[in-house]
Parts: structure tokens; sequence; C-alpha cells
């Protein structure tokens, strides 16, 4: 069976200074890139806490090791 990544909505608009939990499913292990303003870039749903304009990417591995 194939699982599909996916990080959550493509765009969306945070306040300064708001956290925002990032969703990312599909995946064994997750590495977020940048791991700016994050409270762990190494888990599925980090809490982003951005103080200015960001765009986070998601990598994720199975637990066979495939992106």
């Amino acid at each position: 069976m194939i699982v599909k990544a996916n990080a959550g909505p493509t765009d969306t608009t945070v306040i300064t200074g708001q956290p925002l939990q990032l969703n990312g499913t599909g995946g064994a292990t997750y590495t977020w890139d940048p791991p700016t303003w994050l409270n762990n870039s190494s888990i599925a749903n980090p809490i982003a806490l951005p103080q200015d304009n960001i765009l986070y990417h998601l990598l994720a591995k199975s637990a066979e090791g495939c992106e």
C-alpha cells in the first residue's frame, strides 16, 4: 500500500507571533525545512511561531526509508 505524504494546506495565513500547528501525514519520519521558528523540526506536527514570512517544506520517509 502506498501512502502519500501531506504537509497540509499549501497557503496558510498566520498572524506574526501567533502559534500554528503544522500537520504532516503519510510518513514514519519527518523533517521540516527550514527549522526556523519550529518547536521541533523532526516530528509530524510541530508548532510554528513565525516572526516573518516563511515557507516550510516537508520531507516524509516511510519505515523502509523511501522519501
